[in-house]
């Protein structure tokens, strides 16, 4: 599915007259799930997700799930997101992921128009932070 967001005139236009419609702009799942993923990766205490091949393929970044869904009528989406976060230990989750939850619809609502109707996270990873680096280890 995808949301379209109509476009407005910008002209002056008298008391009473309708706005025309001067086209669409249409915004795939696949665009929000992206932008719901960035999102979440620059919220402070999201650790990554996966080691090993998985970071060799560049698998390792940010949420592990990103799920979209879009509903309702193409100028009144709302969107549906499901997370999968790392949390580094001893960082907490709960916090984190409320973090999370708020930046990633705040986010998804100024770049595309459409309405984030919930969030729902799963912590997936709970990984240690290294002492040597402050990187995470998953656990």
């Amino acid at each position: 599915m995808s949301a379209t967001v109509a476009a407005r005139n910008p002209t002056p236009r008298r008391a009473g007259d309708a706005a025309p419609e001067h086209g669409s702009t249409t915004i795939p799942e696949r665009v929000v799930t992206k932008i719901a993923a960035h999102a979440a990766a620059e919220v402070p205490g999201v650790g990554e997700v996966g080691g090993g091949l998985g970071r060799l393929l560049g698998a390792g970044h940010g949420p592990t799930r990103v799920t979209v869904r879009l509903s309702g009528r193409e100028a009144e989406r709302t969107a549906t997101i499901r997370l999968g976060i790392a949390v580094p230990y001893p960082r907490p989750a709960a916090t984190t992921a409320q973090h999370v939850r708020e930046h990633v619809a705040d986010t998804v609502e100024r770049l595309t128009g459409i309405r984030v109707g919930r969030v729902d996270i799963e912590i997936v990873e709970l990984p240690r932070a290294d002492a040597a680096g402050g990187r995470a280890e998953p656990r």
